[in-house]
Protein backbone atom coordinates (compact mmCIF):
# COMPACT_ATOMS: atom_id res chain seq x y z
CA UNK A 1 0.00 0.00 0.00
CA UNK A 2 1.30 3.47 -0.89
CA UNK A 3 2.23 5.67 1.81
CA UNK A 4 -0.39 8.40 2.14
CA UNK A 5 1.02 12.05 2.74
CA UNK A 6 -1.60 13.86 4.50
CA UNK A 7 -1.34 17.56 3.90
CA UNK A 8 -2.70 19.95 6.66
CA UNK A 9 -2.94 23.68 5.47
CA UNK A 10 -2.82 26.42 8.11
CA UNK A 11 -5.55 28.76 8.64
CA UNK A 12 -4.48 31.91 10.88
CA UNK A 13 -7.60 32.48 13.34
CA UNK A 14 -9.86 35.00 12.74
CA UNK A 15 -8.49 38.55 14.77
CA UNK A 16 -10.83 39.83 17.26
CA UNK A 17 -12.39 43.30 16.73
CA UNK A 18 -13.44 45.33 19.89
CA UNK A 19 -15.94 48.18 19.78
CA UNK A 20 -15.20 51.38 21.06
CA UNK A 21 -18.91 53.65 21.68
CA UNK A 22 -17.81 57.10 22.86
CA UNK A 23 -21.18 58.74 23.72
CA UNK A 24 -21.30 62.24 23.24
CA UNK A 25 -23.16 65.82 23.62
CA UNK A 26 -23.31 69.51 23.37
CA UNK A 27 -20.73 71.28 24.99
CA UNK A 28 -18.54 68.45 25.65
CA UNK A 29 -15.00 68.79 25.60
CA UNK A 30 -13.60 68.27 22.06
CA UNK A 31 -10.35 66.15 23.65
CA UNK A 32 -12.74 64.22 26.11
CA UNK A 33 -12.87 61.71 23.13
CA UNK A 34 -10.70 62.82 20.35
CA UNK A 35 -7.53 62.35 22.61
CA UNK A 36 -8.65 58.22 23.18
CA UNK A 37 -9.78 57.92 19.88
CA UNK A 38 -6.27 59.13 18.22
CA UNK A 39 -4.98 56.48 20.85
CA UNK A 40 -7.61 53.59 20.19
CA UNK A 41 -6.58 54.60 15.84
CA UNK A 42 -3.30 54.21 16.30
CA UNK A 43 -3.46 50.77 17.55
CA UNK A 44 -5.04 49.05 14.53
CA UNK A 45 -2.39 49.45 12.85
CA UNK A 46 0.29 48.18 15.02
CA UNK A 47 -2.61 44.97 15.83
CA UNK A 48 -3.16 44.20 12.01
CA UNK A 49 0.23 43.31 11.25
CA UNK A 50 0.74 41.46 14.42
CA UNK A 51 -0.07 37.75 15.71
CA UNK A 52 -2.22 38.55 18.30
CA UNK A 53 -5.55 37.53 17.89
CA UNK A 54 -7.01 40.59 18.94
CA UNK A 55 -6.62 42.88 15.89
CA UNK A 56 -7.70 46.41 16.45
CA UNK A 57 -10.90 48.72 17.58
CA UNK A 58 -14.01 49.92 16.36
CA UNK A 59 -14.71 53.64 16.59
CA UNK A 60 -18.05 54.75 17.22
CA UNK A 61 -19.04 58.33 17.90
CA UNK A 62 -22.80 58.13 19.53
CA UNK A 63 -25.60 60.34 21.31
CA UNK A 64 -29.33 60.44 22.47
CA UNK A 65 -30.33 61.57 18.92
CA UNK A 66 -28.06 60.46 16.50
CA UNK A 67 -27.29 63.78 15.39
CA UNK A 68 -24.86 66.11 14.99
CA UNK A 69 -23.25 68.09 18.21
CA UNK A 70 -21.81 71.26 19.04
CA UNK A 71 -18.76 70.56 20.83
CA UNK A 72 -17.67 73.23 23.42
CA UNK A 73 -15.07 74.55 20.82
CA UNK A 74 -17.80 75.15 18.54
CA UNK A 75 -16.41 72.62 16.52
CA UNK A 76 -19.37 70.26 14.78
CA UNK A 77 -19.29 66.54 14.92
CA UNK A 78 -21.94 63.90 13.10
CA UNK A 79 -22.60 60.71 15.67
CA UNK A 80 -25.05 58.17 15.17
CA UNK A 81 -27.64 56.80 16.86
CA UNK A 82 -28.11 54.85 20.41
CA UNK A 83 -27.11 51.14 19.25
CA UNK A 84 -29.83 48.89 20.63
CA UNK A 85 -27.38 46.36 20.23
CA UNK A 86 -24.09 46.08 21.39
CA UNK A 87 -21.22 43.47 21.14
CA UNK A 88 -19.89 41.91 24.57
CA UNK A 89 -16.65 43.08 23.86
CA UNK A 90 -17.54 46.72 23.81
CA UNK A 91 -15.64 49.24 25.37
CA UNK A 92 -18.47 52.57 26.23
CA UNK A 93 -17.32 55.57 27.73
CA UNK A 94 -18.82 59.11 28.03
CA UNK A 95 -17.21 62.32 27.08
CA UNK A 96 -17.31 65.10 29.80
CA UNK A 97 -17.34 68.79 29.88
CA UNK A 98 -19.93 71.90 30.59
CA UNK A 99 -23.21 70.15 28.84
CA UNK A 100 -23.04 67.23 31.04
CA UNK A 101 -25.49 68.67 33.71
CA UNK A 102 -28.08 68.77 30.81
CA UNK A 103 -27.35 64.99 30.30
CA UNK A 104 -28.51 64.21 34.31
CA UNK A 105 -32.66 64.45 33.25
CA UNK A 106 -31.79 63.02 29.77
CA UNK A 107 -34.02 59.67 30.76
CA UNK A 108 -33.69 58.22 27.14
CA UNK A 109 -29.67 58.30 27.32
CA UNK A 110 -29.94 57.07 31.55
CA UNK A 111 -31.97 54.50 30.71
CA UNK A 112 -30.03 53.25 27.37
CA UNK A 113 -26.78 53.48 29.17
CA UNK A 114 -27.87 51.68 32.53
CA UNK A 115 -28.83 48.74 30.31
CA UNK A 116 -25.94 48.80 28.02
CA UNK A 117 -23.18 49.02 30.41
CA UNK A 118 -24.36 45.54 31.95
CA UNK A 119 -23.78 43.95 28.57
CA UNK A 120 -20.41 45.53 27.50
CA UNK A 121 -17.04 44.70 28.19
CA UNK A 122 -16.15 47.90 30.40
CA UNK A 123 -17.00 51.18 30.65
CA UNK A 124 -16.66 54.53 32.36
CA UNK A 125 -16.22 57.89 31.68
CA UNK A 126 -14.05 60.83 30.67
CA UNK A 127 -13.37 63.83 33.14
CA UNK A 128 -16.70 65.14 34.33
CA UNK A 129 -18.64 62.31 32.49
CA UNK A 130 -18.61 60.87 36.19
CA UNK A 131 -21.15 63.45 37.17
CA UNK A 132 -23.34 61.53 34.73
CA UNK A 133 -22.84 57.90 36.01
CA UNK A 134 -23.07 59.19 39.53
CA UNK A 135 -26.32 60.36 38.79
CA UNK A 136 -27.33 57.53 37.09
CA UNK A 137 -26.09 55.50 40.12
CA UNK A 138 -23.51 53.54 37.68
CA UNK A 139 -20.80 54.36 40.36
CA UNK A 140 -23.08 53.09 43.50
CA UNK A 141 -20.01 51.09 45.71
CA UNK A 142 -17.04 52.23 43.02
CA UNK A 143 -13.74 54.13 43.19
CA UNK A 144 -13.80 56.66 41.03
CA UNK A 145 -12.11 59.87 39.49
CA UNK A 146 -13.15 62.80 37.58
CA UNK A 147 -11.97 66.55 37.08
CA UNK A 148 -9.84 68.16 39.85
CA UNK A 149 -12.34 70.86 40.10
CA UNK A 150 -15.29 68.85 40.53
CA UNK A 151 -14.40 66.36 42.67
CA UNK A 152 -16.35 67.95 45.71
CA UNK A 153 -18.98 67.68 43.71
CA UNK A 154 -18.33 63.94 42.61
CA UNK A 155 -17.64 63.39 46.34
CA UNK A 156 -21.55 64.98 47.53
CA UNK A 157 -22.39 60.82 46.43
CA UNK A 158 -21.84 58.78 49.89
CA UNK A 159 -21.71 56.20 47.69
CA UNK A 160 -18.77 56.64 46.26
CA UNK A 161 -15.14 56.65 47.14
CA UNK A 162 -12.81 59.39 45.18
CA UNK A 163 -9.49 59.52 44.59
CA UNK A 164 -8.58 62.48 43.41
CA UNK A 165 -4.96 61.73 43.35
CA UNK A 166 -4.61 59.29 39.44
CA UNK A 167 -4.74 60.06 36.32
CA UNK A 168 -7.38 57.68 36.16
CA UNK A 169 -8.67 55.28 38.04
CA UNK A 170 -9.69 51.33 37.52
CA UNK A 171 -12.48 49.19 39.82
CA UNK A 172 -13.48 46.46 38.23
CA UNK A 173 -14.83 47.08 34.72
CA UNK A 174 -15.57 50.39 35.49
CA UNK A 175 -13.23 53.30 34.36
CA UNK A 176 -12.82 57.08 35.08
CA UNK A 177 -10.31 59.09 34.53
CA UNK A 178 -9.25 63.25 35.68
CA UNK A 179 -9.79 65.85 33.42
CA UNK A 180 -9.35 66.20 30.10
CA UNK A 181 -6.20 65.03 28.27
CA UNK A 182 -6.10 62.13 30.99
CA UNK A 183 -8.61 60.60 29.03
CA UNK A 184 -5.57 59.63 26.81
CA UNK A 185 -3.57 58.02 29.49
CA UNK A 186 -6.86 55.80 30.51
CA UNK A 187 -7.17 54.94 26.74
CA UNK A 188 -3.26 53.75 26.78
CA UNK A 189 -4.08 51.54 29.55
CA UNK A 190 -7.30 49.93 28.19
CA UNK A 191 -4.70 49.27 24.90
CA UNK A 192 -2.18 47.99 27.38
CA UNK A 193 -4.43 45.63 28.94
CA UNK A 194 -5.95 44.50 25.83
CA UNK A 195 -2.84 44.14 23.41
CA UNK A 196 0.63 44.88 25.81
CA UNK A 197 2.89 46.86 26.75
CA UNK A 198 4.98 47.05 23.71
CA UNK A 199 1.73 48.46 22.07
CA UNK A 200 1.13 50.83 24.23
CA UNK A 201 4.21 52.34 24.32
CA UNK A 202 4.47 52.26 20.71
CA UNK A 203 1.18 54.40 20.52
CA UNK A 204 2.57 56.78 23.39
CA UNK A 205 5.73 57.35 21.16
CA UNK A 206 3.39 58.64 17.98
CA UNK A 207 1.34 60.50 20.11
CA UNK A 208 5.01 62.04 21.59
CA UNK A 209 3.30 61.16 25.08
CA UNK A 210 4.68 59.44 28.27
CA UNK A 211 3.11 55.93 27.92
CA UNK A 212 3.00 56.54 32.40
CA UNK A 213 2.59 59.64 33.56
CA UNK A 214 4.81 60.40 36.80
CA UNK A 215 2.50 61.20 39.26
CA UNK A 216 -1.30 62.05 39.57
CA UNK A 217 -3.87 65.28 38.68
CA UNK A 218 -2.94 66.68 41.84
CA UNK A 219 0.65 67.88 40.15
CA UNK A 220 -2.13 69.63 37.66
CA UNK A 221 -4.73 71.43 40.21
CA UNK A 222 -4.86 74.13 42.37
CA UNK A 223 -2.79 73.93 45.37
CA UNK A 224 -4.35 76.62 46.96
CA UNK A 225 -7.64 77.85 46.49
CA UNK A 226 -7.61 80.08 49.00
CA UNK A 227 -9.92 83.29 47.92
CA UNK A 228 -12.54 80.55 47.48
CA UNK A 229 -12.25 79.86 51.00
CA UNK A 230 -11.42 82.89 52.19
CA UNK A 231 -15.07 84.61 51.25
CA UNK A 232 -14.34 87.66 53.32
CA UNK A 233 -11.18 88.38 52.05
CA UNK A 234 -9.58 88.60 55.96
CA UNK A 235 -6.50 86.90 54.87
CA UNK A 236 -5.85 88.22 51.36
CA UNK A 237 -2.76 91.16 52.56
CA UNK A 238 -1.72 88.02 54.87
CA UNK A 239 -1.00 86.43 51.85
CA UNK A 240 -0.14 88.73 49.51
CA UNK A 241 2.93 89.87 52.01
CA UNK A 242 3.61 85.45 52.51
CA UNK A 243 4.35 85.66 48.57
CA UNK A 244 6.17 88.47 49.02
CA UNK A 245 8.32 87.22 51.73
CA UNK A 246 8.32 83.80 50.71
CA UNK A 247 12.04 83.57 50.95
CA UNK A 248 12.35 84.71 54.89
CA UNK A 249 11.65 82.82 58.31
CA UNK A 250 7.61 83.17 58.52
CA UNK A 251 6.94 83.40 62.07
CA UNK A 252 3.79 82.63 63.26
CA UNK A 253 3.90 85.71 65.81
CA UNK A 254 4.48 88.18 62.24
CA UNK A 255 1.67 86.65 60.27
CA UNK A 256 -0.34 87.35 63.68
CA UNK A 257 1.24 90.86 63.87
CA UNK A 258 0.00 91.45 60.00
CA UNK A 259 -3.74 90.38 60.78
CA UNK A 260 -3.62 92.74 63.76
CA UNK A 261 -4.43 89.58 66.17
CA UNK A 262 -2.95 87.84 69.09
CA UNK A 263 -1.24 84.34 67.69
CA UNK A 264 -3.93 82.15 69.58
CA UNK A 265 -6.68 83.91 68.21
CA UNK A 266 -5.01 83.86 64.76
CA UNK A 267 -4.00 80.18 64.39
CA UNK A 268 -7.37 79.05 65.09
CA UNK A 269 -9.29 81.80 63.51
CA UNK A 270 -7.12 81.15 60.06
CA UNK A 271 -7.63 77.67 60.68
CA UNK A 272 -11.18 77.37 60.70
CA UNK A 273 -11.73 79.45 57.86
CA UNK A 274 -8.87 77.82 55.50
CA UNK A 275 -8.95 74.37 56.46
CA UNK A 276 -5.15 73.94 57.20
CA UNK A 277 -2.45 75.66 59.23
CA UNK A 278 -0.36 78.81 58.18
CA UNK A 279 2.61 77.13 57.89
CA UNK A 280 0.64 74.47 55.66
CA UNK A 281 -0.42 77.52 53.52
CA UNK A 282 3.49 78.59 53.64
CA UNK A 283 4.35 75.46 52.13
CA UNK A 284 1.53 75.29 49.13
CA UNK A 285 2.84 79.01 48.46
CA UNK A 286 6.77 77.75 48.14
CA UNK A 287 5.26 74.83 46.18
CA UNK A 288 3.14 76.47 43.81
CA UNK A 289 6.01 79.41 43.25
CA UNK A 290 8.18 75.88 42.37
CA UNK A 291 5.93 74.31 40.14
CA UNK A 292 5.66 77.87 38.50
CA UNK A 293 9.39 78.49 37.85
CA UNK A 294 9.71 74.90 36.96
CA UNK A 295 7.52 74.95 34.19
CA UNK A 296 7.99 78.63 32.87
CA UNK A 297 11.74 79.05 33.31
CA UNK A 298 14.83 77.06 32.25
CA UNK A 299 16.67 77.45 36.27
CA UNK A 300 18.36 74.87 37.88
CA UNK A 301 16.20 73.17 40.33
CA UNK A 302 19.03 74.24 43.04
CA UNK A 303 18.32 77.89 42.40
CA UNK A 304 14.12 77.09 41.96
CA UNK A 305 14.50 76.25 45.89
CA UNK A 306 16.30 79.16 47.01
CA UNK A 307 14.15 81.27 45.13
CA UNK A 308 10.49 79.38 46.53
CA UNK A 309 11.98 79.64 50.34
CA UNK A 310 13.18 76.03 50.89
CA UNK A 311 16.34 75.37 51.89
CA UNK A 312 17.40 73.29 50.24
CA UNK A 313 16.91 71.09 46.46
CA UNK A 314 15.89 68.08 49.31
CA UNK A 315 13.40 69.66 50.98
CA UNK A 316 11.79 71.04 47.93
CA UNK A 317 11.52 67.50 46.49
CA UNK A 318 10.12 66.45 49.78
CA UNK A 319 7.50 68.70 49.40
CA UNK A 320 6.56 68.22 45.95
CA UNK A 321 6.63 64.95 46.59
CA UNK A 322 3.63 65.08 49.18
CA UNK A 323 1.59 67.70 47.59
CA UNK A 324 1.74 66.88 43.53
CA UNK A 325 2.86 63.43 44.14
CA UNK A 326 5.87 63.55 41.75
CA UNK A 327 9.91 65.20 42.01
CA UNK A 328 10.46 68.66 40.50
CA UNK A 329 12.24 66.97 37.53
CA UNK A 330 9.11 65.38 36.86
CA UNK A 331 6.93 68.84 36.82
CA UNK A 332 9.26 70.27 34.30
CA UNK A 333 9.51 67.25 31.75
CA UNK A 334 5.82 66.93 31.67
CA UNK A 335 5.13 70.75 30.79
Amino acid sequence: MADMAIICQYSPMPQIIRTVIFVVFDRCQILDFSGPVQAFTLANPLLAESNLTFGGYRIKLVSADGSLITTESGVVVQTKPLPRVIPANTTLLLAGGPGVDELLSNEKLRKWFQRVSRQCERFGSVCTGSLALSAWKLLDGKHATTHWISLERLAQNEKITVDGRPLYVRDGNTWTSAGISAGIDMALAMIETDAGVIVATTIARQLVLYSKRSGGQSQFGDLLGLDEKDTLGQFINLHQWIRENVRQNISLSRMAEICAMSERTFSRRYSQIIGMSPFETITRIRVEMARTLLTTTQLPISVIARKSGFATPEMLAKSTKKLLGVAPRNIREAR
